[in-house]
């Protein structure tokens, strides 16, 4: 068994953030970029000689070549080694599996459950918690579940939302879990068979809960609308699969102040998220569900067998609450996002409004309504067909 606690603060600033800095942290990013730029171009023989040979390319094939960004970015130099989800195999390789996310403030009991339960999954191959509670400290290694992958904490510097979408070095696999602490309803089974999904869709999010957006002719803007219907145009990142390449783009290419504007409102940055990877993929998230929505008789099978009619993974029952409370979630703005703090529960008129905000907001940065509206679901085989449990490959899918 391993359990193992490592400490470290996602760095967030790169050198084409000097701009409005304080002098002393000026000079210490730009001495930290001067000595990459050595290291990377001058250190040795080896270095001088791949650069040279570099600048030759760039200069025979300009189509090729390299971006400024991409000569003196570390953070760029550092993922362009990481490949799209665009241009991977059709199926991704199964054996590195998936990287659970958790990100957490101060739900510690309902954290270790929900970690407690992911270690079950077949598939997980590191489980990372990032720590977004700069008063108070992780509790020690010794009061941690004991779980057979490896566990790492990081503490982040500030308390944000896009904290969840920062490419940690520690996610080594293609496929990333993103969970929030107080999932605790999703069996492995429906975790498990998310991640196969994910597997045949690796550019696309996969995810339960789905939501969708209208056009209000009335009020001529976008609408942000969160009851169950066949159609969906979003999934919520309180529980969703996608690839580690989209941490980077989240992170250091997101149009405009969208980000900024997640952090300051807390709020929003599942919908920012669905909006980048539409915006880029020109592709509908995939909703996984183990029951038919309101009308629907089943759909095609796809390669592996997954009946697919509205890519949903979990049974919409799971995710109702009649009687939320209010808890301590991962922010003590009381404003932060009802959806999640209350288990998913669907959201309060002045939620829905303040989502319906951040959709127009997104919409009028992309220039355009990139999300695109499906009526897609992924089933496993033989489910709810009357066979005997031991014959399917997911029996625990739907179970309360």
């Amino acid at each position: 068994m391993q359990s193992t606690q490592s400490y470290s603060v996602g760095r967030q600033c790169s050198s084409g953030q000097l701009a409005g800095k304080p002098a002393v942290a000026q000079t210490s990013l730009q001495g930290s970029l001067a000595h990459w730029l050595w290291e990377a171009y001058f250190s040795s023989m080896k270095a001088i000689a791949l650069a040279t040979l570099q600048i030759i390319n760039d200069r025979i094939y300009p189509y090729a070549a390299r971006s400024y960004e991409q000569w003196n970015d570390p953070s760029v130099v550092k993922w362009s080694s990481v490949n799209s989800p665009l241009f991977l195999p059709l199926i991704p390789p199964r054996s590195p599996g998936f990287t659970a996310v958790v990100l957490t403030y101060d739900r510690v009991e309902s954290l270790f459950r929900v970690i407690t339960e992911i270690s079950k999954v077949p598939s997980l191959s590191k489980l990372l918690v990032v720590w977004n509670n700069q008063n108070k400290s992780p509790p020690e290694e010794s009061f941690w579940p004991k779980i057979s992958v490896p566990l790492k904490v990081v503490r982040t510097t500030e308390n944000k939302l896009s904290n969840r979408f920062f490419p940690y070095d520690e996610i080594e696999t293609e496929a990333v879990l993103a969970i929030d602490d107080d999932i605790i309803m999703l069996t492995s089974d429906e975790l498990q068979f998310g991640y196969e999904v994910w597997r045949e869709f690796p550019d696309r999010l996969v995810g339960y809960p789905g939501r969708l957006h209208l056009w209000d002719h009335e009020m001529s803007k976008w609408k942000y609308e969160s009851e169950w219907t066949n159609e969906v145009s979003m999934v919520l990142t309180g529980a969703a699969f996608y690839h580690k390449y989209f941490n980077y783009l989240y992170t250091y290419k997101m149009p405009g102040d969208i980000k900024n504007w997640v952090d300051a409102h807390m709020n929003c940055e599942d919908i920012a998220m669905n909006f980048l990877v539409a915006n880029v993929t020109s592709k509908a998230p995939i909703k996984g569900s183990s029951e038919p929505l309101p009308g629907q008789q089943g759909g095609s099978r796809s390669r592996t067998g997954e009946c697919i009619s509205n890519i949903l993974v979990t049974p919409r029952k799971k995710f109702k609450c009649p009687e939320c409370t209010a808890i301590d979630g991962l922010s003590l703005d009381q404003t932060h996002m009802v959806e999640r703090l209350k288990s998913w529960c669907k959201p309060a008129a002045t939620e829905s409004q303040a989502r319906s905000e951040c959709i127009n907001k997104f919409a009028s940065v992309f220039g355009m309504m990139p999300l695109k509206v499906v009526e897609h679901r992924a089933d496993p085989v033989l489910y709810k067909d009357d066979f005997p449990e031991k014959l399917k490959s997911f029996p625990n899918i739907g179970s309360l």
